[in-house]
Parts: C-alpha cells; structure tokens; sequence
C-alpha cells in the first residue's frame, strides 16, 4: 500500500511539473525564465547554492580591446552572435551585483577575481529554453567557467589569470598576451601575435594562420602548436633540459637543446620558445 502512495505523489508532482512547463512556456519566453528563475532561487536556498547564468550585454562600436583579471575561474572567449559584447558567469543568488567590468577609452576590463564563488557547494543550472541541454544539471561550483563572447571589432586580448583553464576558440584577433601561473592554455582562430608566460600550465595553439609571430615562455608546462595550413616561419627554441618534436614531414622528429633559426616555408612569421624543463 505505501509503495502505491509513493507511486501516486510521484506520478501527480511529474503531471504538476509539466503542467506548469506548458503554461509558462504559453506565457511567453520572457515569463517563463523569471518564473524558472525564481523556482532556481527557491530550490537554492537563497544564495547557499549558485544558480542559472547572469548575463550582461555591452555595445562594444567604440571599442577594440578587452583586458581581464582572473584569479581561479575558467574562462572562455568565443564569437558573438552579434555586435555586442555578452558576459555570462555564475554567482550566488544573494550577492550583491559587483562591478565587474570598467571601460577606459576604447578598452574594457574584467574584474573576474572579484567574482564571489561559494567554496564546497553546488551550481544549479535551470535550463527550459535550450532543448539540447534541457533541464536541471548540478555541478561543483569550483569548475564555474565565465563566458566572455566578442564581435569582430575586437582585435586585442590581455589576460592576466593564476590557475583558472583559459580557451579562446574561432577568433580572428591581431593580439594576445597571457600572463598565467598554472592555468591551462588553449587558443584556435586567427592570431596574428601572440604572447604567453606561464609556469607550469600547458599551452595548445591550433592557428589558422600560417606565419603568427608567437613568443611563448614556460617553466615546465609543455607547449603543443598545431597548423592548419603549411607553416611559414623561423623558429628559435631555448631551453635547458627540454626537447622539442615535429612532424616528420617538417623536419627531423626530435631535437634535444636550443635550436636557432630553423625555417620552415620562406621564414615570414616568428617563433620564440623559452622552456626550462
């Protein structure tokens, strides 16, 4: 008989809950993610847990540049969708907006190490607009990534993060630099420049573009670069202990030590590798 109850209340809160899906989704999208919205709060305890994304949107015409503090958050920077700029993060439900972004002239920042991100709890992500990842998933929130989504008008990149993974993928960008302690790097798109500095994280580049002019320097972190087109360029590598390998089609597999000047193509782009181990 207790099992037939326990049947029954699961049967009428599953009815409950897609009646009111089908309601709100007649009331229009607006109304069903404030309603979805405050559900999220409800169920997370007001801010003891984090819940869906916050976005902002900025107009970005006057601008050409983003700068971006981070501490231990993973980031991702990807095209936008349109001529704005849009930044989605996740915080707890009862903090305070901070001001996380500044713009000086025609370059805009992100604060993202004033980010308040619980310790040992749990995101929420309510999801009832996006059918490819439909409803409820819970993670830990140390693996909270911010989304920074660019238009094509953008040309410059500065981060400056601790350990947070960075990804920037399908950009076309005149300029990078990277300054990282421990965080792992992977870049794809058109870069013209770029610059990383890190300790121990590792570094993958996928370019698009055949001559970038790259100086990379690591500590231990390995550095792994992949072309889609035939490489152009001129390589110095500078290392104590560490070896560097090709693809056999470019040069001879494996070279222990520094090497200086190796060309690949005509030498139009430049390669400067700095590792210790």
């Amino acid at each position: 008989m207790k099992s037939n109850w326990t049947i029954r209340i699961f049967g009428i809160t599953v009815i409950s809950f897609g009646l009111a899906i089908f309601f709100t989704k007649l009331s229009g999208e607006d109304k069903i993610e404030s309603y979805w919205q405050g559900t999220a709060d409800a169920l997370t305890n007001k801010g003891k847990f984090v819940s869906v994304f916050t976005e902002e949107s900025f107009e970005a015409e006057n601008l050409k540049e983003i700068n971006i503090i981070a501490s231990a958050n993973e980031l991702k920077i990807e095209k936008s969708k349109d001529n704005k700029i849009h930044f989605l993060y996740y915080k707890k439900n009862d903090s305070a907006n901070n001001e996380l972004t500044s713009t000086t002239g025609t370059v805009m920042k992100f604060h993202l190490d004033k980010l308040i991100i619980p310790k040992n709890n749990l995101k929420i992500n309510f999801n009832f607009k996006n059918m490819e990842s439909f409803g409820v998933i819970a993670n830990d929130v140390k693996h909270s990534t911010a989304i920074v989504q660019l238009p094509a008008n953008i040309k410059k990149i500065k981060i400056d993060t601790i350990s947070g993974e960075i990804k920037i993928v399908d950009l076309k960008l005149d300029e990078v630099k990277i300054e990282s302690v421990s965080g792992d790097v992977k870049l794809q798109g058109d870069i013209k420049e770029l610059k990383s500095s890190t300790v121990s994280g590792d570094l993958k580049f996928q370019s698009e573009i055949s001559d970038p002019n790259v100086k990379l320097s690591t500590v231990s972190g390995n550095i792994k670069i992949t072309f889609y087109k035939e490489p152009d360029f001129k390589l110095n590598f500078d290392t104590r202990s560490g070896n560097i390998r090709f693809d056999k089609n470019f040069s001879k597999p494996e070279l222990d030590g520094s090497v200086k000047d190796l060309k690949f193509g005509k030498g139009s782009g430049q390669f400067e590798i700095s590792t210790v181990s």
